[in-house]
């Protein structure tokens, strides 16, 4: 993943994995940061039930299609849904490369 990304997620409390299996490799640091919170909830929604958990463990597993269970969620969410704070995120993600 991008270092942006990884700075993101080190300071996120809830992280929703649609549709990937987490891999080992994929959750290691990198770019000298230990980017996976460990108090984190996470989120994870695999089509193959097997992979839920498999990496890291789990507040929240769904079984299902990514796509749908993406659609479901953002018709729960108000349009306002990810406002606060968005130009800080916004802006880490064009300074860090």
């Amino acid at each position: 993943g991008s270092k942006a990304a990884m700075e993101l997620i080190s300071q996120a409390d809830v992280i929703l994995a649609l549709g990937t299996r987490l891999n080992p490799f994929s959750t290691l640091p990198a770019y000298g940061i230990n980017y996976f919170p460990s108090q984190a909830k996470l989120i994870q929604v695999d089509i193959n039930e097997a992979r839920i958990g498999l990496t890291k463990p789990v507040a929240v597993g769904i079984q299902g299609d990514a796509a749908m269970v993406a659609q479901g969620i953002l018709e729960k969410l108000a349009p306002s849904a990810g406002d606060v704070d968005r130009g800080n995120r916004e802006a880490l993600i064009k300074t860090t490369k």
